[in-house]
């Protein structure tokens, strides 16, 4: 069995900058959700809030397994609301 190529400079930096971006989505997205404003043009809720926080943990466990190999600190939604 081959074994994966390690990704370049460019394909992690692509992914570290989406990662970045979705973690600033989530901090405006809990930011409109705690002052019940919106973001987006939409009225935040609970339920979106939870798809922003999902959206930056897959960024960051895709960033994390294309860096290091595999995931070494799990994030969860609700530890992310909750900071």
């Amino acid at each position: 069995m081959a074994k994966k190529s390690a990704p370049t400079a460019e394909e992690l930096q692509l992914l570290r900058t989406s990662m970045e971006n979705t973690e600033l989505d989530f901090a405006n997205a809990k930011l409109a959700y705690y002052n019940h404003t919106e973001y987006k043009g939409e009225h935040i809720d609970y339920e979106k809030l939870s798809d922003y926080a999902d959206a930056f943990i897959n960024a960051n466990h895709a960033y994390q397994r294309a860096r290091f190999g595999r995931v070494q600190i799990k994030l969860s939604a609700p530890r992310l609301m909750r900071e």
